[in-house]
C-alpha cells in the first residue's frame, strides 16, 4: 500500500484503477439529501480527498464500492463542493441508488473520468469501460461533431458524430461508455452542462479552438427528434427540415422551447462554449430515430454543414 496525499493517511488500494492512477481507498460513501436532494449525478467530497487527488470543483470523478458491494465497479459523479469530514463522499439517495450504495458504504475515489489508458471504443467495450475519443488534425476550426454519451450510454450517437466528422473531414470529440448486461447510462452519464474540460484531457486540448460550428448528438427517452442549442433559429430550422426530408416525415421533429430540458442553450453546455460565438446545435433523438435512422439523420447534418465548412 503506497501513501497518497502525504500526511493525511490516504492510501492507494488494490482496486482496478489503483495501479494506473491515484485512486484512494477506504472512503466512506454516505447519504446527504439536505444539499443534494434529487441530484443523482453529483457529490460532495471531503477536503482531504480534494487536496490529495487535486480534483477540481465541478469536475468529474469515479466513485466505486469495495468487495463487490455495489452493482457496478464504479460510476461518474460531478463534484459540487467540499466538506470538513475525513475521507468521505456524500450523495443524495438517488446518487447512492445509481450504483446500489448503502449509506456509510466503504468505497474508493478515482480522479480519472475517461480511462487513462484505453483509447478506443473496442477497448472500452471489452473492459466495460469509458473512453474519450478525439479525431483532429489540430488545425481545422470549421466544425466539431460531438457525442458525449456514446457507446451504450445513448446508443448510436457516437456513430453519428464519427460519420459527420469523416464525411466532412472535421474534428470529432466523443465519449463512449459500456457495461455488460446493461447499466452504461447509470455508470457513465454526465449531463452536458456539467462536463468539465479539466476532467476530459482531449476535450481540453480543443477547448480554446473557437470552432465556427459545433453539433452534439444525444438520445432521450421520448420519441421523435428535438433540435436545440444556442445556434440561430434559421440554422436549427434548416436542420429540422433536412432531417424531416431525408427521413420522409417519419418523426415528429421540433425546435426545443427555451424552457425545455432539451433546449441546450446554456452557456455551460460544452457544445456552445466550444464555438467562437457560443452557438452550437444539440440534437436529441428517440430510440427508433437513433437506431433505425442514425445514418440518415447524420447524413442530413452533413448536408446542412457541407456548404459551411467546405
Amino acid at each position: 500500500m503506497k501513501a497518497v496525499g502525504g500526511g493525511i493517511g490516504l492510501t492507494v488500494g488494490s482496486n482496478a484503477f489503483a495501479t494506473r492512477a491515484k485512486a484512494v481507498d477506504s472512503v466512506t460513501v454516505r447519504q446527504n439529501n439536505r444539499d443534494l436532494r434529487g441530484q443523482q449525478e453529483r457529490c460532495i467530497i471531503s477536503e482531504d480527498l480534494h487536496s490529495a487527488l487535486k480534483i477540481p470543483i465541478n469536475g468529474q470523478i469515479r466513485v466505486g464500492g469495495q468487495n463487490d458491494e455495489t452493482k457496478y465497479e464504479s460510476g461518474l459523479y460531478t463534484v459540487t463542493e467540499t466538506n470538513l469530514e475525513s475521507t468521505t463522499v456524500e450523495m443524495s439517495k438517488d446518487g447512492l441508488d445509481r450504483l446500489d450504495f448503502t449509506n456509510n458504504s466503504s468505497g474508493f475515489v478515482d480522479p480519472n473520468a475517461p480511462h487513462p489508458e484505453y483509447e478506443t471504443r473496442e477497448m472500452a467495450d471489452k473492459n466495460d469501460e469509458y473512453v474519450e475519443i478525439l479525431v483532429d488534425n489540430e488545425e481545422q476550426s470549421d466544425l466539431v461533431a460531438c457525442a458525449p454519451h456514446g457507446g451504450w450510454i445513448e446508443y448510436r450517437t457516437d456513430a453519428q458524430s464519427a460519420y459527420v466528422a469523416t464525411a466532412l473531414d472535421v474534428t470529432e470529440w466523443s465519449c463512449a461508455g459500456y457495461n455488460s448486461g446493461g447499466g452504461a447510462y447509470d455508470r457513465w452519464h454526465i449531463t452536458s452542462t456539467a462536463i468539465d474540460r479539466r476532467s476530459f484531457p482531449k476535450l481540453d486540448s480543443i477547448g480554446d479552438r473557437e470552432f465556427t460550428h459545433a453539433v452534439s448528438f444525444h438520445g432521450f427517452s421520448r420519441s421523435g427528434v428535438v433540435i436545440g442549442g444556442n445556434a440561430d433559429n434559421d440554422l436549427k430550422k434548416r436542420m429540422r427540415d433536412e432531417i424531416d426530408s431525408l427521413t420522409n416525415g417519419k418523426y415528429d421533429i421540433t425546435l426545443a422551447d427555451s424552457d425545455s430540458p432539451y433546449s441546450g442553450t446554456s452557456s455551460e453546455n460544452f457544445v456552445n462554449w466550444l464555438t467562437k460565438d457560443g452557438d452550437g446545435i444539440q440534437i436529441e433523438q428517440g430510440w427508433e430515430a437513433r437506431t433505425t435512422d442514425w445514418k440518415t439523420i447524420a447524413t442530413a447534418v452533413v448536408k446542412v454543414y457541407r456548404d459551411r465548412v467546405l
